[in-house]
């Protein structure tokens, strides 16, 4: 990497590395690097390379050390030193040797590493309590998110999905191995895996609206226990929903792109940043955003960008009453019919005589309990009033649930309206714990 310099004047010390050698026991063993990137002016970057050199050598003894300053094909590449090592440890450069061509990452439709795929050579654990896998050295897949080789995965409970070259996959895959090591076989892996997405993931209502059929079979798997053929089922089922959707950062804006299995782009879905709900674009959205190469990342790094625009959005409003809406699994738009299996599996009807009734209005159906005497006559039920636990509303167009005081239903069938109009309808990301109830 070293060059011919440019003139002191001309030299900018932030497009600059500095590579100190460290003697240890005599010999010249260890190493680090000043990146120049980490100040904002070049005479900042040289008065911090002083300061850093300085105190290493009042702690350690500094054999050599030598700043080089980067070509504009190599500040493209290694925007700062982080890539460089990385670079380094996933074996692509070697400091002093010919740089290989880089790896391209696998294009939309083909393999993406949600589930990387099977190797015989492939090495599994559970590394300080996180699900890994390492591939033999060099052998990994080119990761569509890192763009680089990866020498392993770990399983990210919050989401399901194998991340590359996480801290303990990395330290796995390059030899680490103590008591905080549990090497298992690749069924056992397997299975580990179902078992966490199961147990970290039952209670996610975001995860839950994502897969109904996975957790349709988790729910199966709590009562009978999870078996062979369900953990198979949900671990190829897992794969097919990794392997059919990537998140981008486009522009700043997180972007989740679905495709099919033959490559076509489908359908991109952003963040509506008046309701803070994520909504279908275009085909077109879809295809522009990968044709942009926009940047991928990780399910994690998507949702927190989401609850960004959420929570700025919520900075906005905090003056403003919103009416709080919480997800449902169900087809949207709601019909009557879908509307009354949702009051059936969210609102238990009261005891007492009574019973839910559905009622339909233009923009939401409302879930009133009626004395039975009343259940099957329409205009008593809609001037009925709840006054023990007032009346629910679900969305037409998103399947929310909201909950208001017991008024008369036309009444509340207007509010709900306005409120809405108003952009004062807010869903939320999942249902309320019990300490926030």
């Amino acid at each position: 990497m070293v060059t011919a310099q440019p003139s002191p004047e001309e030299f900018d010390y932030r497009n600059a590395m500095t590579f100190v050698w460290l003697v240890v026991d005599g010999s010249l063993e260890a190493a680090f690097v000043i990146d120049g990137t980490d100040w904002h002016t070049s005479a900042e970057a040289k008065a911090g390379r002083d300061a850093v050199l300085a105190e290493t050598e009042n702690l350690l003894a500094v054999g050599n050390w030598e700043t080089t300053y980067r070509r504009a094909d190599e500040i493209a590449r290694w925007p700062n030193w982080r890539d460089v090592r990385s670079d380094v440890r996933a074996g692509t450069f070697r400091l002093g040797a010919p740089r290989r061509s880089r790896p391209q990452p696998p294009g939309p439709g083909e393999s993406t590493p949600a589930t990387p795929p099977p190797a015989g050579a492939l090495r599994f654990a559970e590394h300080h309590g996180q699900l890994v896998m390492a591939f033999p050295p060099g052998q990994g897949p080119v990761d569509p998110i890192s763009t680089r080789r990866a020498s392993g995965y770990g399983l990210n409970i919050t989401t399901g999905e194998f991340e590359p070259d996480t801290r303990w996959a990395f330290e796995f895959a390059n030899g680490a191995d103590d008591d905080e090591t549990w090497p298992l076989d690749a069924d056992e892996f397997a299975r580990s895996v179902e078992e966490h997405r199961m147990r970290y993931l039952s209670g996610n209502p975001t995860a839950r609206l994502d897969h109904p059929e996975i957790f349709a079979l988790y729910d199966t798997a709590a009562k009978t226990g999870l078996t062979e053929e369900i953990w198979r089922t949900t671990s190829r089922l897992w794969d097919q929903a990794h392997r059919r959707r990537a998140h981008y950062l486009a522009d700043g804006e997180p972007v989740r792109v679905t495709w099919s299995d033959e490559g076509r782009a489908g359908m991109a879905y952003r963040v509506d940043h008046e309701t803070g709900r994520l909504v279908a674009t275009t085909e077109q959205d879809a295809q522009h955003v990968i044709a942009s190469k926009a940047r991928r990342v990780t399910e994690q790094s998507f949702r927190e960008a989401v609850e960004a625009i959420r929570t700025r959005r919520q900075d906005e409003t905090s003056g403003i009453e919103t009416v709080p809406s919480y997800p449902t699994i169900a087809v949207t738009p709601v019909n009557l019919t879908e509307a009354q299996r949702i009051a059936d599996q969210y609102l238990p009807a009261d005891h007492h005589g009574h019973r839910n009734r559905v009622l339909e209005f233009d923009t939401c159906f409302i879930v009133v309990a009626v004395p039975e005497t009343m259940a099957s006559d329409t205009e008593s039920a809609v001037h009925a009033v709840e006054l023990s636990s007032g009346l629910c509303v679900i969305d037409r167009d998103t399947a929310g649930l909201s909950f208001w005081p017991g008024h008369a239903v036309a009444a509340v069938a207007e509010e709900y309206a306005a409120a809405k109009a108003a952009g004062r309808v807010v869903l939320e990301p999942e249902w309320p714990t019990e300490d926030e109830n």
